[in-house]
């Protein structure tokens, strides 16, 4: 899996806390309004810091395990969970999402922000996804500021610290990865399938 370079984790977590942390209790909120769930197993696919994981369970009495491909990502979510008061129900896994390192039916929620424009395979990432949820389990997986009044606080901010910024977003291609991700997840065999994009950002949800 093509992810972030893991050489500056504590520069992304400082951004993630400086600048985007606003919109993780917005998306949380509306994932949990969405799924319909309060409790489970989720799991927060190429967590980094793990701030949306962290985020919903702050929300909910989910048991959130953070998924990713750093090492050095995941002892900062596993530093922040235990500063929150969330060691209990959280724990931490180095995995590659082509290949979740999860036994099939495991999990009940699935999340993850603004990791899917790294996934070289998209659709074999989705088609892992639907293997470890559960029967009825839900996946939430695309990007997004949470609103339209956060996401201009969130360029406004971000200019100011690196003007190059919109500039490197273009670079990754969200909007090819995106159609990616669409059709991986069109192709899947899932139960409910829902794609949203508005000013709340970019969502692809389906259920097991």
């Amino acid at each position: 899996m093509a992810m972030r370079k893991t050489g500056a984790p504590q520069r992304f977590d400082a951004i993630a806390r400086e600048v985007f942390a606003p919109l993780y209790p917005v998306m949380a909120g509306r994932i949990l309004e969405s799924c319909g769930m309060q409790e489970g197993h989720c799991l927060d696919l190429g967590c980094g810091s793990g701030w949306l994981g962290r985020a919903l369970a702050q929300q909910s009495r989910f048991c959130v395990t953070y998924l990713d491909i750093s090492e050095a990502m995941l002892e900062l979510a596993e530093n922040h969970a235990q500063g929150c008061g969330l060691a209990e129900r959280t724990s931490t896994l180095c995995s590659d999402v082509h290949a979740i390192g999860l036994p099939d039916a495991s999990v009940d929620l699935v999340i993850s922000r603004g990791s899917f424009p790294f996934w070289n395979t998209p659709e074999k990432a989705v088609a892992e996804i639907l293997r470890v949820l559960r029967p009825g389990g839900h996946a939430f997986i695309g990007g997004g500021f949470g609103n339209a009044e956060i996401k201009k606080e969130v360029f406004a901010k971000m200019a100011l610290r690196d003007p190059q910024w919109q500039e490197r977003i273009k670079r990754h291609s969200v909007p090819d990865a995106a159609k990616r991700l669409v059709a991986g997840v069109m192709a899947l065999d899932a139960s409910e399938i829902e794609i949203t994009r508005d000013e709340r950002g970019f969502m692809a949800h389906f259920v097991r």
